[in-house]
């Protein structure tokens, strides 16, 4: 018998859920809650988690590529073959954990946020978990391969779209060119966006979070430096804007920018 398909215990789904509500408490500047949800993400989607192995194998097949079908298929086999091997009795309890921590730290209302691809991840469970019939199944892995094909979105800009050279290469760089000369967040901020490719950029978004809020507490509670009002106004709503903008350089740069401006801010006078 073929279980239906449960969001709760969708690992994906349990992710992208949590980011929506950290964005929606990140613009309604409710602290408290972004706090709580951050703590939950590094918890158990730290980078040894199994939750955090599951959903990059979710986001592999969940990804528009421009593959050829040939190696979208491949990379289809390679990611259920690696799912196989799951502990899914760990996985499980990590969930059950997860949720019940959801529902008496964050509240039950985080469970009605819209998961833009909640679609294709209930289709990617019901191929790791064989829950569809062997007629369904064919149809949702067909599907999935499909969309792997698709090119990249014209507007998505993949921040983590480089190779091992390129990011070789471009670390190089960095270190050579801005070691001495960037502030100590500006280094960690460039540093995990650069490496967001290779893992989850779970860590990127977290430190972003944090460091918009702290931004924000600068710019609320200056008053030694000559900046007029009307320009502190102007930066507080640019800084809330980026809680629902994806990450990409345009953004990353005026976050560099607003880091040095508030670091001066803090030394005026000194």
């Amino acid at each position: 018998m073929k279980h239906r398909h449960n969001k709760k215990r969708n690992t994906a789904i349990l992710y992208e859920t949590l980011i929506r509500e950290l964005t929606r408490s990140s613009i309604r500047e409710n602290k408290k809650c972004k706090n709580k949800i951050m703590k939950l993400l590094k918890e158990h989607f730290n980078k040894n988690s199994i939750l955090a192995y599951e959903l990059e194998l979710y986001n592999i097949l969940n990804e528009r590529g421009g593959f050829k079908k040939e190696i979208a298929e491949k990379i289809l086999n390679e990611a259920k073959s690696k799912h196989a091997k799951l502990n899914r009795k760990a996985i499980f309890k990590e969930q059950s954990k997860l949720i019940k921590n959801i529902n008496y730290q964050v509240g039950q209302d985080l469970w009605e946020n819209y998961v833009s691809s909640f679609k294709d991840f209930a289709s990617i469970y019901q191929i790791f978990y064989d829950t569809a019939s062997a007629k369904q199944k064919i149809f949702l892995e067909e599907q999935t391969i499909e969309k792997m094909t698709l090119p990249p979105l014209a507007k998505e800009e993949k921040y983590g779209a480089i190779n091992n050279l390129a990011f070789k290469t471009f670390l190089e760089k960095f270190n050579e060119k801005y070691s001495n000369k960037l502030l100590k967040e500006q280094k960690e901020l460039l540093s995990l966006y650069a490496t967001s490719f290779n893992k989850s950029d779970l860590e990127l978004k977290i430190f972003l979070n944090e460091e918009i809020s702290r931004l924000r507490d600068t710019i609320e509670n200056d008053t030694k430096s000559t900046l007029e009002e009307s320009n502190k106004e102007q930066l507080l709503k640019l800084l809330k804007s980026f809680s629902g903008m994806p990450i990409g350089k345009m953004m990353l740069e005026k976050v560099l920018k607003i880091q040095k401006l508030t670091n001066e801010m803090s030394n005026y006078g000194n």
